[in-house]
């Protein structure tokens, strides 16, 4: 099949987290903040399509993005993670959504390398999206080994929610510098009421970061959202969090650094006949 790795214009078009069980705790019902009212009209081709250079994460290029695209009728969209072209993320686009079907690099510790997000569909952002505006989601990751392709345990993310939390510019430095982002969290709905099993849902979160027409610049990891300052939403205080702010709370990894020797890498197939 012929592809392409920036087809943008020509196209109508996670990390998963660990699943930390931990303690919950009260007063998390409380609505996420945001202090921008921005309008993403395309998610995908305004914000997760990188027309530029290939990123690297700092001074190593083995932890890259690189986006490549199967064009319709597929409509596949891959970020490629790191120089071994079988760690990846694939999604698929429709007329109103993009889904994340397949993670190739999930995180140690995991029942396995790679997971398939379950049912299809279901981990899922809309392309048009206001923020401000949460919505829920409800997948299971059912793991596999790249080497058996056979699945093996399944994890559910439970009462799983996804927040538009800015859109504006924001001075991200690296080869973007300032730039229209799009930041968007992912994290389970949490019950004050201990009677109620959700009361007792992980408290870890994750914060994806999107730059208009570079892609995905960058991804943090919150052991525990209701601590600290997952909840604010100005961009001199989300930049510092992971380094400057919280360090043992918060991990980062920062894709703004332009790689060019790693420019048109495709993904490599894996379990080319399917996961039993």
């Amino acid at each position: 099949m012929p592809v392409h790795p920036h087809l943008a214009a020509a196209v109508a078009f996670t990390w998963l987290g660990l699943l930390f069980a931990g303690p919950a705790h009260a007063g998390t019902r409380v609505p996420p903040t945001t202090t921008d009212t921005g309008q993403v009209w395309d998610l995908v081709t305004e914000f997760m399509f990188n027309t530029g250079h290939a990123f690297q994460s700092g001074a190593s290029d083995q932890i890259l993005q690189e986006d490549f695209l199967v064009p319709a009728p597929v409509n596949a969209f891959y970020y490629l993670k790191q120089r071994d072209r079988t760690v990846w993320e694939r999604y698929r686009i429709s007329a109103d959504k993009i889904a994340l079907e397949r993670d190739t690099s999930a995180p140690p510790g995991s029942p396995g390398d790679s997971y398939d997000a379950s049912p299809y569909g279901a981990l899922f952002y809309p392309r048009v999206w206001k923020v401000g505006q949460e919505l829920p989601f409800n997948a299971t990751a059912r793991y596999f080994d790249k080497r058996t392709c056979r699945y093996k345990d399944s994890t559910p993310w439970a009462h799983g929610r996804h927040f538009l939390r800015y859109q504006g510019p924001i001075n991200v430095g690296g080869s973007p510098r300032v730039t229209d982002v799009v930041i968007i969290d992912r994290y389970h709905w949490l019950s004050d009421d201990r009677n109620r099993p959700e009361f007792f849902n992980p408290v870890e979160a994750e914060r994806f970061w999107y730059a208009r027409g570079r892609g995905w610049i960058r991804w943090d990891h919150f052991k525990d959202r209701t601590a600290g300052q997952w909840n604010s939403s100005d961009p001199a205080v989300m930049l510092k969090l992971g380094k400057e702010l919280e360090p043992h709370n918060v991990q980062r990894v920062w894709f703004k650094d332009d790689s060019p020797a790693n420019d048109g890498k495709t993904p490599q197939a894996v379990c080319p006949n399917g996961v039993r």
